[in-house]
């Protein structure tokens, strides 16, 4: 997570040939090796988190992070998520991108807090194991 003002959509003032399909993403982030092309990818990957909770609601990215844990593929995931094919998410993504595309920005100064501090929510704080650890010598 980056704590930024503002994020670059994939969509912004960019033609709809140069924005990558989603399809391509997994393969673009495990292979591309110039640093536009990661970039583009990154850009691409936060603009689709950014329409997936849009679309589907906050939990949306939950779903899938336990799809994923349970080894589910991205195509499965997604239409479990959707009940859409992966092409007509993509469909949609690009539909919804060209639509809503300026640049995202963030009015918290700590998005998504309630995740991540103990002292918030105290199901984190119980999936702690506290113990001690032997000393070098013990």
């Amino acid at each position: 997570m980056e704590l930024l003002p503002h994020r670059v959509s994939s969509f912004y003032e960019t033609p709809p040939e140069q924005v990558l399909p989603v399809s391509l993403l997994d393969s673009v982030m495990n292979n591309a090796s110039d640093a536009q092309m990661i970039e583009q990818g990154y850009r691409l990957a936060h603009t689709f988190v950014r329409y997936l909770e849009q679309q589907y609601g906050e939990r949306a990215i939950a779903m899938l992070i336990g799809a994923f844990a349970k080894g589910t593929n991205t195509d499965d995931a997604l239409t479990a998520l959707t009940g859409k094919s992966f092409d007509a998410v993509n469909k949609d993504f690009r539909a919804w991108g060209f639509a809503n595309n300026a640049n995202f920005t963030s009015d918290e100064p700590w998005p998504y807090a309630h995740l991540y501090s103990p002292d918030i929510d105290p199901r984190i704080r119980e999936g702690f194991k506290w113990g001690k650890r032997p000393l070098a010598g013990d």
